[in-house]
């Protein structure tokens, strides 16, 4: 399993783990801090063996919040690669 450590909140965003049962990886919603809108959702995408974020229809980002989203995806990227050799014999 993957870590389960919360994400760190960013100055806009927030990230809050949802349920993801018989499921070996995370599934986390974004929302925006100010305003509680639905910005979409970090999930593995299996065909990448990866994480992505998956942005809700019409929501913008500018550059230090697609920065925000990247270092998040890199450290669950990371960490999932850790555990995942970790568990193998």
């Amino acid at each position: 399993m993957t870590d389960l450590r919360p994400l760190k909140e960013t100055d806009f965003m927030r990230f809050e783990d949802l349920p993801n049962p018989r499921k070996l990886t995370r599934l986390i919603t974004v929302w925006n801090k100010s305003q509680g809108y639905d910005l979409g959702r970090i999930h593995w995408y299996s065909r990448w063996r990866q994480y992505i974020f998956e942005p809700s229809k019409g929501t913008l980002f500018n550059v230090s919040c697609l920065a925000d989203l990247a270092d998040r995806l890199g450290y669950l990227n990371t960490m999932h690669r850790s555990t995942r050799r970790k568990a193998k014999p």
